[in-house]
């Protein structure tokens, strides 16, 4: 006999109306009141939180860029104002979502467990850890823009501090929720049909240290900031190592089944290859003014070290500085063409159209994986000098606050209309496998 081919399973996929045909039956819609809902309102509404923050961080990156760096244009005024009102309005976002999980939580103790160890709503967990880190990225850059100098002094220790935490908690998280996923009972586990991008999830917050990193660098002094340079390598490069192999994996499932029916979720493989080379960019910038500030050398436990054991003259320091950034930008080159690769495939994949009508949170993968994009295109355009690659970044950038605009209306119109937080809509739905027919 030949090798078995994995055919699609298309009894289990959710119809255009919301109802899932797994068992043959058409779940009758049941309106329920505000608290019924409440059991259904789970850790992905923290993609909103995640997107919101990602777009005011893209309006923050663009002052950066000479046309609107000065003030005396109105557009300036503008993309500060609304980057900074996105900003608060993450912020207010953050703090509701987590209040009415803790509300779910006190409310429904039954869903404690299943929200972490369910691998399908348990994968949205790592959203929360994600919003954290899109909140220092983004109150870094308008701390720059709108704090005194002194004040940011201050905070630089406190995210010296936040650093640590999240990278270590991070790490923990990943392995606690990948645990769960390996060890999950049957009627929860994870199958071959329903592989996305979204598996790397868990994994998703460990690579983001590299960006928080990158962030948090400039504030520090030099031997701090090659430990958190370092550090945030380690985990950028776990992050990305990881993905890889699921990308691996995620693209012979869309060979062998053809495309999901969450089309949106495939533009999460955009992220971790674009956020890795505005990492790679981005860490790389400080290399020069940490080994100036080090001097060839620096005391490491009452013994005068050198540079990864090597005491060098401050020219050849300069040349090693020099040829870290220039390495950086080239390894950077494949990872922002990879993420180009995942944005146009996933981009072909809507077309003629989703065939998903009704909201689900997961279209917010339209909005912050290809935030990654949008930032890394401008480090590379800024980088290689391409005013091309950075006016392609700004058009991006506006391109992604239309869609952003979109699908926070559709949220807002999918609780109205009960397309989501209600039973059998959300991330912990459980499906219910096909009953055997008997002869």
């Amino acid at each position: 006999m030949g090798p078995a081919v994995l055919q699609p399973d298309r009894a289990s996929e959710p119809t255009e109306g919301g109802e899932s045909p797994s068992n043959g039956v058409a779940q009758p819609e049941v309106p329920g009141n505000t608290r019924d809902r409440l059991e259904h309102f789970t850790f992905a509404w923290y993609t909103v939180v995640m997107s919101t923050f990602g777009v005011s961080l893209t309006m923050a990156a663009t002052l950066k860029f000479e046309p609107f760096a000065t003030g005396s244009g109105w557009l300036n005024p503008v993309i500060k104002f609304t980057g900074l009102s996105l900003f608060f309005l993450a912020m207010v976002a953050f703090i509701f979502i987590t209040i009415t999980l803790l509300i779910r939580f006190l409310r429904y103790p039954k869903t404690r467990q299943p929200a972490f160890k369910r691998p399908r709503e348990g994968i949205s967990a790592a959203t929360f850890l994600l919003s954290l880190a899109a909140m220092a990225s983004s109150g870094v850059e308008y701390g720059r823009l709108f704090l005194p100098s002194d004040i940011q002094a201050r905070l630089a220790s406190v995210l010296h501090v936040a650093f640590w935490v999240y990278l270590g908690s991070t790490f923990l998280s990943s392995l606690a929720q990948y645990h769960w996923i390996f060890t999950a009972q049957d009627s929860w586990r994870l199958l071959t049909k329903d592989l996305s991008p979204g598996w790397i999830m868990p994994i998703f917050p460990v690579m983001l240290s590299g960006t928080f990193a990158a962030a948090c660098v400039p504030s520090l002094k030099a031997d701090q900031a090659l430990r958190v340079l370092s550090a945030g390598l380690v985990g950028q490069g776990l992050g990305m190592m990881v993905a890889v192999f699921f990308n691996g994996a995620y693209l012979t499932r869309l060979v062998l089944l053809g495309l999901p029916h969450h089309r949106q979720a495939m533009f999460i493989a955009v992220g971790p290859p674009s956020f890795t080379c505005l990492a790679l960019i981005g860490l790389a910038a400080e290399v020069p003014r940490i080994l100036a500030e080090l001097g060839g050398g620096h005391i490491y436990g009452g013994i005068e070290r050198g540079f990864m054991g090597l005491m060098l003259t401050p020219s050849k320091l300069q040349v090693l500085a020099a040829g870290v950034k220039l390495l950086a930008v080239y390894a950077s080159l494949f990872l922002w063409g990879l993420s180009f690769w995942f944005l146009g495939i996933s981009l072909v994949a809507l077309y003629p159209e989703l065939p998903e009508k009704e909201f689900r949170l997961s279209w917010w993968s339209f909005v912050f994986p290809n935030v990654g994009f949008v930032l890394s295109t401008l480090k590379m355009g800024a980088a290689l000098g391409s005013d091309g690659l950075s006016w392609f970044r700004v058009a991006m950038s506006g391109l992604l606050f239309l869609v952003w605009l979109f699908v926070f209306y559709r949220c807002i119109r999918g609780v109205v209309k009960r397309e989501i937080v209600r039973e059998g809509r959300d991330e912990d739905h459980v499906e219910q496998p096909a009953p055997v027919p008997t002869p």
